[in-house]
């Protein structure tokens, strides 16, 4: 844990959301945000003043979802797009890995490019954390603006806003392109920003992507970042009596117990091999624990006489019947 007389690390770190439908540009542009600030790192060595320096990580989802979720043919595009149970677990272990970075507990964040390790923290450097996924729903985008909250940082969005044709043009190309319909079905669906939380937003038509168009994309998206650093998100305490009631009845809901103790047991078993195995190995490991988690969720669905009086022996329970299946 960082001491308290050194500088914390949310005060210069902004998570940016980088999303549009498959085949707008998000991965490419995110490199090219890397490129740049690589590139700055070289002219900066010839100059006496510096201006802003962003040290960039780039969180490419499609690097944590299994594969043969990517590769579904065009039948299961209903279920790519609405089974949003997978995408949450997948999108849930990355943002614990940025809860450990800004938490101070880690040094490591997990990223496109395997593991980087942050040696020091200089109070000039933005720590830009880019999140590049479809999140075309809001409530997908929702989980990432909490954890800025909870750490008083910056939070950024980028809404790639491109033609469907150019897309879908764009996704066939792909080594593992995404269902047509799938494209098709997000396109309709996506929410562009506009809450509060997502006031630092813009919106970018990424249909025709050129080499001119990269450059004054990279510098909007800076200045954005600049502009949400300092006006960071700050923690919600002040919830009304109906949210709060909500809550209260969701927490003593056994079901969503129990899914969040699954989800924590799916995330542990991830990370137990993440630094020794590789992608494949990860993935297959993802999909079991996925599977198993599900397994166990039907069968408390089903079972209606089982009562269980503490969290504790839910999750004792759980574990007991998750290790028994996980391990067949």
């Amino acid at each position: 844990m960082a001491s308290s007389n050194q500088p914390s690390r949310s005060s210069h770190t902004c998570i940016l959301l980088l999303f549009g439908i498959p085949g707008s540009g998000k991965t490419t542009l995110s490199r090219e945000l890397v490129l740049r600030k690589s590139s700055q790192e070289h002219s900066d060595q010839h100059r006496e003043t510096k201006s802003t320096q962003f040290d960039i990580v780039h969180i490419c989802m499609d690097d944590y979802y299994p594969t043969d979720e990517r590769e579904g043919s065009e039948k299961n595009s209903d279920e790519f797009i609405n089974d949003d149970f997978d995408w949450k677990q997948y999108r849930h272990i990355v943002t614990e890995n940025i809860d450990e970075y800004l938490s101070g507990k880690s040094n490591v964040m997990f990223s496109t490019g395997g593991e980087i390790k942050v040696e020091g923290e200089k109070n000039e450097v933005i720590k830009l954390l880019i999140i590049d996924d479809n999140l075309h729903l809001r409530s997908m985008r929702k989980e990432f603006v909490q954890i800025a909250r909870k750490y008083t940082c910056g939070f950024a969005l980028v809404y790639l806003s491109c033609q469907l044709d150019s897309a879908i043009k764009r996704n066939s190309t792909r080594p593992f392109p995404v269902p047509h319909q799938t494209i098709v079905n997000i396109y309709q669906r996506i929410e562009p920003p506009q809450e509060n939380w997502e006031r630092h937003a813009i919106t970018i038509d990424s249909t025709n992507n050129d080499k001119e168009w990269i450059e004054t994309a990279c510098s909007r998206i800076l200045k954005l970042c600049q502009d949400a650093i300092e006006d960071p998100q700050m923690p919600q305490l002040d919830l009304t009596a109906e949210r709060a009631e909500s809550q209260r009845i969701t927490s003593e809901s056994l079901m969503h117990q129990a899914d969040q103790i699954l989800r924590q047991f799916v995330s542990n078993e991830i990370k137990s091999i993440q630094e020794l195995a590789d992608k494949r190995i990860i993935k297959e490991t993802a999909l079991k624990a996925n599977e198993t988690r599900k397994l166990l969720l039907h069968e408390l669905q089903q079972d209606k006489q089982m009562q269980l009086t503490s969290n504790e022996e839910l999750k004792l329970f759980l574990k007991l019947k998750y290790d028994e299946i996980f391990k067949k």
